[in-house]
């Protein structure tokens, strides 16, 4: 991190300045079981015992520094998982939008016209099928091939109708498994969140009962 560079570097010439050696400071600062005023006296301590002159203001100024780099590190920190979240927003209204946008084409797909419903029967029904019901879509579900058709043409025609079907069928199946992908996806990135979440809570209370 350029900040802890920075710091470093800083750190070297004060102490040189104050005619001291030991970055063991470093060491009380980076620990995160002190709170800020135990962490100052800490630093000022060991500072006490590394030289008789009085340090004081070289130590506020160095926690002064250190703090400095702390709030930005905690920053980012903040602005990482903001854009986690929103990232995970994103993903979520869109996965929405899109469910959305299927449901809306298939039931587009599903609402035919009574006279468009009328062809398709007269033409089933033309080449052999007979209709037995609808299913809840109001698609026509069909029997076998009840006409005995001699003629080669028609035998042609009625395969046709029987290989449309199919790929109408195997559309529906299709969209079906790529819908069941989508919810699992959607399932997966929920609990990855939750899991980061517990995480960071377990960390907050490890660090609490450290402080008690």
């Amino acid at each position: 991190m350029a900040d802890e560079a920075a710091f470093h570097a800083w750190l070297c010439d004060a102490l040189s300045r104050v005619k001291l050696e030991d970055e063991a400071y470093v060491g009380i600062l980076k620990e995160d079981t002190y709170q800020p005023d135990e962490k100052k006296d800490a630093v000022l301590e060991f500072l006490a015992s590394s030289s008789e002159e009085d340090l004081t203001a070289f130590g506020d100024e160095l926690m002064a520094h250190w703090n400095k780099i702390e709030d930005a590190k905690n920053a980012e920190q903040e602005e990482k998982k903001k854009q986690e979240t929103e990232q995970l927003k994103a993903v979520q209204l869109q996965q929405q939008k899109e469910r959305e946008e299927k449901a809306k084409q298939r039931a587009a797909e599903h609402q035919l016209s009574k006279e468009e419903r009328l062809k398709r029967r007269e033409l089933l029904e033309r080449y052999g099928y007979q209709i037995e019901t609808t299913d809840e879509h109001g698609d026509i579900v069909l029997t076998e091939n009840l006409c005995d058709v001699q003629d080669t043409a028609d035998v042609e025609q009625n395969d046709n109708v029987s290989k449309i079907v199919q790929e109408s069928q195997a559309q529906r199946e299709k969209a079906r498994e790529k819908h069941q992908q989508k919810v699992l996806r959607e399932k997966e990135l929920l609990l990855k969140d939750q899991e980061k979440k517990e995480k960071r809570k377990r960390k907050t209370e490890k660090r609490e009962k450290r402080r008690l």
